[in-house]
């Protein structure tokens, strides 16, 4: 059976650490592996949706079951630049 597993990347740079949410899911069945991020840049939004709707496609057991291989999603890359609506990461924001 297809898992779905959510877990925390905790990620830091200098004094600055962020928690990004990340989806693995795995078929029942080896096969091709695929990456799939939005919001590197924080204001740009459509790749968040992108991400998300595929994610509400994984909450169907029968979508799963086709799945062979393995799918990493992480829907929001750069945290702190979603929050504040802006390009970049909150260590960049102001320079």
């Amino acid at each position: 059976m297809s898992s779905v597993d959510w877990r925390r990347l905790d990620i830091s740079f200098g004094e600055h650490r962020v928690s990004v949410p990340c989806c693995e899911i795995v078929g029942d069945d080896d096969g091709p592996r695929a990456f799939i991020s939005g919001g590197m840049h924080g204001n740009e939004i459509n790749g968040i949706v992108a991400a998300r709707r595929l994610l509400d496609q994984f909450s169907d057991p029968a979508f799963c079951s086709a799945l062979k291989g393995r799918v990493t999603i992480i829907p929001v890359l750069n945290p702190s630049g979603f929050q504040h609506m802006q390009r970049r990461c909150l260590r960049t924001i102001g320079t």
